[in-house]
């Protein structure tokens, strides 16, 4: 009825597998649920909690952004019939793919539930094939893209921000020309933070009062 998988250089906790079934069972109209974990060292040593690494809320509406469904997850049977295999074509960010099309067939769910371990070693494959990794996610961004916008009602603001950081451009010339003003603001904004703050936590204050939705300009998430 559920399925879910792991690395084998990851960690459940003992509660795991109890804490997903639990909120699947309760939630019957939720297809897949995600919940927080830690990441750790080669020798088991906690690193940083997992939903900390993130600058926006863990949302279906901010998967497209970075992989928020992360390695604590389970998922309907159901679901899994509707959308099918794993996609071999997308060896490295396999994961992610499916997270898109489940979020596009079905409903995603978050909690900060803490079940699960990630370990981070020189030799994972997060690691070893990172630049693949980033130029798979890309291309994922670019094939999904207009199908989130489509089912979950993004505001024209909202289109632009994602389009602006994933460097898609839109087929409407009112669009572009937008996303063209947008970057000459942000232009300037960061050129006069940079002339008159030399404290960089004062230069970023001052990015993310007056582009407060550009926060991925100066940020990490």
């Amino acid at each position: 009825e559920f399925l879910t998988w792991t690395s084998d250089d990851n960690l459940y906790k003992s509660n795991a597998l109890e804490k997903m079934i639990s909120y699947l069972n309760k939630n019957k109209n939720v297809d897949l649920v995600s919940m927080n974990f830690d990441y750790i060292d080669e020798n088991g040593n906690f690193i940083e909690n997992f939903e900390n690494t993130f600058n926006h809320k863990r949302t279906v509406l901010n998967l497209l952004h970075r992989n928020n469904v992360g390695s604590a997850f389970m998922y309907r049977k159901s679901i899994a019939n509707k959308v099918g295999k794993y996609d071999k074509k997308a060896f490295c960010v396999e994961d992610f793919d499916y997270w898109c099309r489940i979020a596009l067939s079905g409903n995603i769910s978050y909690t900060s539930d803490n079940i699960y371990k990630y370990r981070i070693h020189s030799s994972s494959l997060s690691a070893t094939k990172k630049t693949e990794i980033d130029k798979k996610t890309k291309e994922l961004r670019k094939k999904y893209l207009y199908q989130f916008f489509n089912k979950f009602k993004y505001s024209w603001y909202d289109r632009i921000i994602a389009m602006m950081k994933f460097k898609i451009y839109s087929k409407s010339i009112l669009n572009n020309f937008i996303i063209f003003l947008f970057k000459f603001y942000s232009l300037i904004v960061r050129l006069f933070s940079i002339l008159f703050f030399w404290n960089k936590k004062n230069r970023h204050k001052f990015v993310e009062i007056f582009l407060p939705n550009f926060s991925f300009l100066c940020r990490k998430g």
